[in-house]
């Protein structure tokens, strides 16, 4: 292995910190955990940066990545705060390609369950989303027009490595809505004053549940492209869940009457 970096102007220190600003066609992975689902689920993974106090969990992820192709630079821990995140960062970041997220490299079974989610705002409720959505095991997630990058570094981190286990497309309105309408999958639109509770709304089987920002709501165009309306009753004063949470329960229950038990 290289000696460790130990200057901050070095060209890949600079590159890498750049990266935490703008992606273009790369994105940043923070920690084994994120790096190990990233290479599982097929990412082109092209630089490790190891810093001289990884774990070794993150020195097994490192090497991983190194014999799936990546090269690996070890860096002095105190460069290694400039291409961190937060104040306690972890000790590995990797540079990755940026995954394909057309509609068009889909696939889904028959009676799918996806998650649409439209117009998101928050990197951290679409990461939480995608941990949901992996953990019920939702076919698909659509983000349509998003507020924010969705493979930004925010978003990676969020979704503790989730978005690279979860088929992920991201795409405009109106292409999202007609590659559903081709497939015959119904969309239920989450919104406050829906006159069916999502306890009674048909999840079963194929759907789409839609969720829109917090502030804006759903878009009207997913309202009005939508074949059922559902709420979830709100019992207290406030008038609203935070996104994230009514995704949970909205995916939550479609497990449920899928039959998971």
């Amino acid at each position: 292995m290289r000696d460790p970096i130990s200057s901050a102007a070095n060209p890949a220190i600079k590159a890498v910190a750049r990266l935490r600003k703008k992606r273009g066609g790369q994105l940043l992975i923070d920690g084994a955990r994120a790096l190990s689902l990233a290479l599982a689920g097929g990412v082109r993974v092209e630089d490790v940066f190891l810093s001289e106090a990884a774990t070794l969990a993150e020195q097994a992820a490192a090497r991983a990545a190194r014999a799936a192709g990546a090269r690996l630079t070890p860096v002095a821990a105190a460069i290694f705060d400039r291409i961190a995140y937060g104040n306690a960062p972890d000790g590995i970041v990797a540079v990755a390609e940026a995954p394909d997220c057309s509609l068009e490299r889909l696939t889904v079974p028959d009676a799918p369950l996806i998650l649409v989610l439209a117009g998101l705002e928050k990197p951290g409720n679409l990461g939480a989303l995608l941990r949901t959505a992996d953990a019920v095991g939702v076919d698909a997630v659509i983000v349509a027009e998003p507020a924010s990058d969705p493979l930004s570094p925010n978003v990676v981190r969020a979704s503790r490595g989730t978005l690279f286990t979860v088929p992920v497309a991201v795409a405009d309105a109106a292409s999202a809505i007609a590659w559903l309408e081709i497939r015959h999958i119904p969309i239920a639109a989450a919104v406050p004053d829906a006159a069916t509770l999502y306890t009674r709304a048909p999840l079963g089987g194929a759907v789409a549940i839609a969720l829109g920002a917090e502030h804006a709501g759903l878009p009207p165009v997913w309202k009005a492209a939508a074949s059922l309306s559902v709420t979830i009753p709100m019992r207290g004063r406030a008038d609203s869940l935070n996104v994230a949470t009514s995704g949970a329960v909205l995916l939550y229950e479609a497990l449920r009457q899928r039959g998971a038990g």
